[in-house]
């Protein structure tokens, strides 16, 4: 995997072969050596853990987060970035996607690795890190955290932390501390204008890309067609519910990667339906039937169980399920 990261932005990589671990020590990745005068190696790192062997005797699964990163071996954690309202819970590889609207807090978790635990790894709040904006150069890929931007802010004893964005756009955060943390994974924030309207396809790079040798040839013919690049996979995400309880109602926000038809349905609520004009967050709202409301109306509580349809304009239809529970104020029943 490594190496076609690698091969997909014209970079390569080099290592000495160890014939006592039957493996590889990597000492350079593009233009990143090993510094054995400060003692910094490169390693790699197994859902946040040093790995006891090395990259080609690893055996991975899928699920799995594999890192490689450079001075591995100075027992720093590595950092955990998510959307405070990921619906994949730690310490489980967080969605590399969230939404929110211009000039509306981002609220965001950061944890560490802390180790594992009957072979699941474990996490911990990190306080302290800040989470700054990534800039990506052009053509080669390479990110830098500004920690110096203005938008930058340091998570706090519990690992929470909020930021604001004042564009609209595609933006990017990562987690960074380099004295006592290596840093986080990506997170790529779609900030939609006042009211949502999506951002647009998901960034080129960050969309499931396949070195050439895995491509299958092609057989020559005569005035072939240009060339297509195949879409990525859609994908669907529920995210944060608002509950009214002036109204009995709710908001369900659903995080979709490309354009789309979605719709809502459940035994106690009405059927709703929504056009996803582009990669984004899109609102569903949660009405109880008359039914459903009489009983909201009487114990001012009612858990709904909800299944929101996705039918992206190109690839395959998906699904994903929510409890929503709703409320009445008092002077509502």
């Amino acid at each position: 995997g490594a190496v076609d990261a690698l091969d997909l932005i014209g970079e390569d990589f080099d290592g000495t072969w160890f014939s006592g671990f039957e493996d590889y020590g990597i000492s350079r990745f593009g233009p990143e050596n090993d510094d054995p005068g400060a003692g910094a190696f490169w390693g790699v790192l197994l859902d946040g853990t040093l790995s006891p062997v090395g990259g080609c005797q690893s055996v991975h699964e899928t699920g799995d987060q594999i890192l490689w990163a450079f001075d591995a071996f100075s027992a720093r954690p590595a950092l955990r970035l998510a959307a405070a309202d990921d619906p994949l819970p730690n310490p489980a590889a967080p969605s590399p996607f969230a939404a929110v609207e211009v000039d509306e807090s981002l609220p965001l978790s950061v944890h560490e690795f802390t180790g594992s635990a009957g072979g699941v790894p474990t996490v911990a709040p990190a306080e302290g890190v800040t989470v700054a904006p990534v800039q990506t150069e052009a053509g080669s890929g390479f990110q830098t955290v500004d920690t110096a931007d203005p938008l930058a802010e340091v998570s706090a004893a519990d690992g929470s932390v909020a930021v604001t964005f004042d564009t609209t756009g595609w933006h990017r955060l990562k987690a960074q501390d380099d004295a006592n943390h290596i840093r986080s994974n990506r997170l790529d924030v779609c900030v939609e204008p006042d009211g949502g309207g999506g951002c647009g396809p998901v960034p080129a790079d960050a969309q499931l890309r396949v070195p050439e040798r895995y491509r299958p040839a092609q057989k020559p013919v005569v005035n072939p067609p240009a060339p297509t690049t195949p879409a990525p996979a859609a994908t669907l995400e529920l995210r944060r519910v608002s509950v009214d309880p002036r109204s009995g109602t709710a908001t369900l926000r659903a995080f979709v990667s490309a354009p789309g038809q979605l719709g809502l349905a459940g035994r106690k609520v009405r059927s709703r339906s929504a056009d996803a004009r582009a990669a984004g967050v899109v609102k569903l709202k949660v009405i109880p039937t008359a039914a459903a409301r009489a009983s909201l109306r009487r114990n001012g509580r009612l858990q709904v169980g909800v299944q929101v349809a996705y039918t992206p304009d190109t690839g395959s239809a998906s699904s994903s399920r929510r409890t929503v529970t709703l409320k009445l104020a008092p002077r509502q029943r």
